[in-house]
């Protein structure tokens, strides 16, 4: 499944981590670059921006921190 995740802390890193354990295919995209390092090395697939994350996925998911993060 294509999945793209929004938003590397805590929370999103588990989840893209999980995904790309059991096999998805994991687009990637945060605001701090580096915080998407570690799953890269790990088989995800980074975006530059939030329309080429989504782009072609099959579920989008965000997890961000608030509201005006969203925005």
């Amino acid at each position: 499944m294509k999945t793209t995740l929004i938003g590397l802390g805590k929370m999103g890193t588990a989840v893209a981590e999980r995904l790309l354990s059991v096999g998805h295919e994991v687009r990637i995209y945060n605001r701090t670059q580096a915080k998407m390092e570690p799953l890269l090395a790990l088989g995800a697939i980074a975006s530059d921006s939030i329309n080429q994350a989504a782009k072609d996925a099959e579920i989008v998911m965000t997890v961000l921190l608030d509201d005006q993060a969203v925005l």
